[in-house]
């Protein structure tokens, strides 16, 4: 198993950025790794929302399909996505503050096969991954004229 975990300020409240991250397909605008989403769903975010993912890994495109497992507005939500030699969870928390809000996003990777042997240097690669992730997000989370998400997601856990 490879995990990456970070926290991030933002200046938006709580609900903007909760709305902004759990429509999935944003992720394209901070994360300099993705290529390209396609939200497959339609109509409001939530339990069994579904994002189609290109992104670039160690000089290869990589498609995968998430899949929102668990949605907590404003507070949390989990996106799946299963492929032929891995699995990826990232779990997205948002906290208020008094003026703004907190991320804390963490990523864990499940290899399969031979490729769970070699954890300890996807480790390497996953951190700086996430470390160019984390950056784009932090930039985009605290932009003063930020348009985030829309209000399509319904509150209340589901």
């Amino acid at each position: 198993m490879v995990t990456y975990t970070a926290s991030i300020e933002s200046i938006h409240s709580q609900e903007e950025v909760f709305d902004y991250l759990a429509d999935f397909s944003s992720a394209v605008q901070w994360d300099p790794g993705i290529e390209s989403v396609t939200s497959m769903s339609t109509g409001p975010i939530g339990l069994g929302s579904r994002f189609d993912l290109v992104s670039r890994f160690l000089g290869r495109e990589v498609e995968l399909s998430y899949r929102t497992t668990e949605i907590d507005r404003p507070r949390r939500f989990v996106v799946s996505a299963d492929s032929e030699g891995f699995c990826s969870e990232d779990t997205i928390s948002v906290e208020p503050r008094d003026e703004g809000c907190v991320v804390h996003y963490h990523a864990t990777l499940h290899f399969r096969g031979p490729g769970r042997l070699l954890s300890f240097l996807w480790q390497l690669v996953f951190n700086k991954i996430g470390a160019k992730a984390k950056a784009g997000l932090n930039d985009y989370l605290n932009r003063s004229a930020l348009e985030l998400g829309s209000s399509n997601i319904p509150t209340g856990g589901n």
